[in-house]
């Protein structure tokens, strides 16, 4: 079965991108164009890659747009909360800034697992924050968020160094618009 790229525009600038497996939900997903951040976390649970070419399209995809925030999620580990808190911040940002648009990517990465997680890691920016932080790999499978920049990456951390999708939104406002 051929893989769906899922573009689900919440509204104007908010897209979400990954891929479905199921090419039948595809039609029913990018109709329903308002998600409640439960509806949105589950659409995010259907999301596979199928292989590497996947992993690479989607990351590629971030890195060509002026801003981008990007979710890693693994089927290796536990993400209910983190897809959750993750869709929680896309309906607050659209909330908040609909007309600044910012791209956000759901990444199933696991296909790259065993490539020590590349396409991620080749980004401009990512091999500077890993060795700035001293802790190696940013990648640890509870849910990181990476924001992009014209394709470089600003920032990695995880979605629970963020107490709610407010704190998440700040962070955002700080590394696209310099806002504090």
């Amino acid at each position: 079965m051929r893989t769906w790229v899922l573009l689900c525009g919440l509204t104007t600038g908010v897209i979400v991108c990954g891929f479905v497996r199921n090419g039948d939900k595809r039609d029913s997903l990018e109709q329903n164009t308002r998600f409640s951040a439960g509806q949105l976390a589950t659409s995010f649970f259907e999301v596979k890659s199928n292989g590497v070419e996947d992993v690479e399209h989607v990351v590629a995809h971030a890195a060509a747009t002026p801003r981008a925030v990007m979710f890693i999620n693994f089927d290796w580990a536990i993400m209910e909360p983190q897809r959750t808190h993750f869709a929680e911040f896309v309906i607050e940002w659209e909330r908040l800034h609909p007309d600044q648009v910012v791209w956000f990517h759901y990444v199933d990465a696991t296909p790259v697992t065993h490539k020590r997680y590349k396409p991620l890691r080749d980004l401009p920016g990512w091999p500077q924050l890993e060795e700035a932080s001293g802790v190696g790999s940013h990648i640890h499978g509870w849910g990181e968020v990476v924001w992009l920049k014209d394709g470089y990456a600003l920032k990695v951390a995880g979605i629970e160094d963020y107490e709610s999708a407010g704190k998440l939104v700040e962070q955002t406002e700080k590394l696209f618009f310099g806002q504090q």
